[in-house]
């Protein structure tokens, strides 16, 4: 908690929190102030700057957005506040969730793999005249690599792959429709990544 929330009366951020679910622009720019400190910690230091600020901005897009759905009328363990602080490191979480999964995304597209599991190429989409014989040759050969990596994996890996990167499921979800712990699905998802990223060097 910020040092500001620490020193606000108890019924402060209730009476913002309040404002904010009726439309107040007054009391929704209270909260920015009071919070945005905090949202900013619940974000790793690893991500880029440019994709700390877009998951910051989303992040309260979502706080904002879903203000309403945060219940005042419940009892609070503690105060208010502490109370609306891990309601939003759950939103925050989620944001850089997403975030996460399309970095992978990303990478699972430039190893060639299509949101069905299948190995695609520039050339699948494109005529092979339109890139010059040595880039079209490579470009084969590369598509073939991922293709034969992609004829290895198992059903299993290849419905990990679709279920995690493409279909927005959480390792956690996974874990619990399979029966198995989630270090044994990221472990898993690990694995296909790394024989994929060798079928390209």
């Amino acid at each position: 908690m910020s040092p500001e929330a620490t020193n606000q009366p108890q019924g402060g951020v209730g009476v913002w929190i309040a404002g904010a679910q009726q439309g107040n622009e007054e009391a929704k720019n209270q909260l920015y102030a009071e919070f945005h400190e905090h949202v900013e910690k619940q974000i790793p230091r690893n991500i880029p700057e440019a994709a700390f600020e877009e998951i910051t901005q989303e992040s309260w897009l979502r706080i904002l957005k879903g203000i309403g759905k945060f219940d005042l009328n419940r009892d609070f363990p503690g105060s208010v506040a502490v109370s609306f602080m891990a309601w939003i490191n759950t939103i925050v979480s989620r944001v850089v969730a997403s975030y996460s999964r399309k970095v992978n995304n990303s990478k699972l597209v430039a190893f060639g793999m299509s949101p069905e599991g299948e190995a695609t190429s520039l050339l699948d989409t494109q005529e092979s005249t339109e890139l010059p014989a040595p880039d079209a040759l490579a470009e084969r050969e590369k598509i073939e690599r991922v293709r034969q990596a992609v004829s290895n994996l198992s059903d299993e890996e290849r419905r990990l792959v679709t279920a995690y990167y493409w279909k927005d499921r959480t390792q956690s979800d996974i874990a619990q429709e399979l029966g198995l712990d989630q270090g044994t699905i990221g472990r898993r998802l690990a694995k296909v990544e790394q024989s994929l990223r060798k079928a390209l060097e």
